[in-house]
């Protein structure tokens, strides 16, 4: 009798044990699951500033171009600031894809002599993403002048406000206009209109 009691009562933890373990993997699944499906429509503003330097950046370890800040622009290159405001739309498909359509405002400081003080041009560009279990998002640029750009924010639970923020980046933008390559420091907010 003891032998049938000591199986039951081991039986029934294990049981539980794996019950809780399933529950649990569950619930991450179901959150993987939800951001899986994520999708929506967004409408940007967003506000920044841009250094140039037509030779590029040595960065802190000493390397042109290199990805550790600070960043000092290369001898004898012509170096400009420029400020951006821009309004996009931002289309975020399913399976973690996306495009980006808008206009760029920019203001060019002295010294930049190789393009307009003060322009505005369209742009467009596709993305990939990524959303954590902690409502994060990471955004990467895969086509265009700002290609391979970085940006990271965050998303309300209801999914109808975000945030994306892009610093301290190189780019190469040698062949657009702006012939050069610029750290853009830019934030977004970005806001749902549709599904």
């Amino acid at each position: 009798m003891k032998k049938l009691a000591i199986f039951v009562l081991i039986s029934a933890l294990l049981t539980f044990t794996a019950a809780m373990a399933l529950a649990h993997d569950d619930d991450n699944n179901w959150e993987r699951f939800h951001w899986k499906r994520f999708h929506g429509t967004y409408e940007m503003i967003s506000s920044g500033i841009c250094s140039h330097s037509t030779l590029g950046w040595v960065d802190a370890k000493s390397v042109t171009n290199g990805p550790n800040p600070p960043f000092t622009p290369v001898t004898n290159s012509v170096i400009w600031a420029a400020t951006a405001t821009a309004q996009a739309t931002w289309i975020f498909n399913r399976g973690e894809t996306g495009t980006v359509s808008g206009i760029n405002y920019s203001s060019i400081y002295p010294g930049g002599g190789v393009v307009p003080t003060v322009g505005q041009g369209p742009f467009a560009f596709e993305f990939r993403y990524e959303i954590t279990n902690n409502d994060a998002i990471t955004v990467t640029v895969t086509t265009g002048p700002s290609k391979g750009l970085v940006m990271n924010g965050m998303i309300t639970t209801d999914k109808n406000t975000m945030t994306l923020l892009s610093a301290n980046q190189i780019l190469d933008l040698r062949g657009t206009p702006y012939l050069s390559f610029a750290i853009h420091n830019t934030s977004r907010v970005l806001i749902k209109v549709g599904n």
